[in-house]
């Protein structure tokens, strides 16, 4: 009689967080080699300052809104007053790069590198962020 053999599938998230350093990076990538089974992971670059970031974008918004408001006025033979409304979604925006799609870590493992330093040269992609603002000015 053959034994019925039975599994059991574990998954564990973790988020490794350090300055941007490949070497860093690959030796953490290369200890994950020497991990039974075949883990997957993702890298993301994220943006240090993420206040900083949503509050250039706030007021480029309000100065490309006013430019924009200023030609129509302009345009329509009438004059911009002050705003009257302002809209704002607040929502949670993700400031983030990943410059490689998530991969598993059987390559390097086939390759021999397992626990080895993995030689990564990989940069951050430009990270592409928008938010809507709506404002309403008045028209004199």
């Amino acid at each position: 009689m053959e034994a019925e053999t039975c599994g059991l599938q574990v998954t564990h998230r973790m988020k490794l967080e350090f300055a941007k350093d490949s070497d860093l990076l690959g030796k953490a990538l290369g200890t994950m080699t020497a991990i039974k089974g075949e883990p997957e992971f993702s890298i993301q670059y994220f943006v240090e300052d993420k206040e900083a970031v949503k509050n250039k974008l706030l007021a480029n918004a309000v100065k490309d809104s006013k430019e924009k408001a200023t030609a129509l006025t302009k345009a329509a033979g009438v004059k911009l007053g002050e705003i009257v409304h302002i809209n704002y979604s607040w929502g949670e925006a993700e400031i983030a790069s990943a410059p490689v799609a998530p991969m598993m870590l059987r390559a390097c493992k086939a390759d021999g590198a397992v626990g080895n330093s993995i030689n990564l040269d990989i940069e951050a992609d430009d990270i592409d962020i928008e938010d809507t603002v709506t404002i309403i000015w008045e028209i004199k």
